[in-house]
């Protein structure tokens, strides 16, 4: 590799690892005006802002059981289920809006909507 090949890779480098800082920088998420949103087979049943300080517990009677969902100012999450793979319970925290957690064997799904995105796309143009 000579000299030149090196100035060229160093630019390039430099180069992606600054655009890599300013999309993740104008890529931040806006946590506020969340809510989540509580399904059971389609269905909406509950729907719940994010509160401002403090927790909320949420107590779903799905399709042959149970799960609590725990709202914070910052995430969603269920924190305990009474399904027997509890792939829901082990699911990361939902922060941001569109993420989304499903516990199959009792039909619940729980979403995060709201909020405003900076940096995405929020429709589609034609």
């Amino acid at each position: 590799m000579k000299k030149g090949d090196a100035i060229v890779l160093a630019l390039v480098l430099a180069a992606a690892g600054l655009s890599f800082l300013l999309l993740w920088l104008l890529g931040e998420k806006d946590s506020e005006n969340l809510v989540a949103q509580v399904y059971v087979e389609g269905v909406l049943v509950k729907s719940v802002p994010l509160p401002a300080s403090g927790e909320e517990e949420i107590l779903i009677q799905g399709i042959g059981g149970y799960n609590r969902v725990l709202v914070t100012p910052h995430s969603a999450f269920i924190v305990e289920s009474d399904c027997p793979s509890q792939d829901c319970v082990r699911a990361a925290a939902l922060t941001a809006p569109g993420q989304a957690n499903a516990c199959l064997p009792h039909r619940l799904l729980l979403r995060l909507s709201g909020g405003a995105v900076r940096g995405e796309v929020d429709s589609i143009a034609q």
